[in-house]
């Protein structure tokens, strides 16, 4: 696990509710789709037809639920590198910077260290979780 793939966190959680909110506003607009009314005269404008609109939803969903897995998978293998850390210390330092968005400072205030000491515990705490394969 780098360094880089921590920072994603926080931007892979807001991308997977964008993704959540997008999937249910395709399913409502799905359900507010009606039925054309057939009167056998062509017409110009004519909307496209529920087949097409049931196609393009399924392409969507799709789209959208492959990204969410994607998303989901690596939160997953976020959090797990974070757990399999064996200091406790250092998982919580590791939780509140990448998980949460926590200050250095505050990180500090809420272990009762000062910012210098965070940041050699973080040293440590990379070097460990770049060490653990998952």
């Amino acid at each position: 696990m780098t360094k880089e793939r921590l920072r994603n966190y926080l931007r892979l959680k807001q991308e997977q509710k964008q993704l959540e909110a997008q999937l249910e506003m395709v399913l409502g607009e799905m359900a507010t789709v009606s039925s054309p009314r057939i009167t056998g005269m062509p017409r110009a404008n004519e909307p496209r037809g529920l087949d097409d609109i049931i196609v393009r939803y399924e392409e969507i969903t799709t789209q959208y639920q492959r990204q969410l897995r994607m998303c989901q998978a690596e939160l997953l293998a976020i959090e797990k590198s974070i757990e399999a850390v064996r200091d406790a210390r250092l998982r919580l330092i590791l939780r509140y910077r990448y998980l949460e968005g926590e200050s250095w400072e505050t990180i500090a205030m809420y272990l009762g260290y000062n910012r210098r000491w965070v940041l050699r515990l973080h040293g440590a705490a990379l070097a460990e979780i770049g060490k653990i394969n998952l």
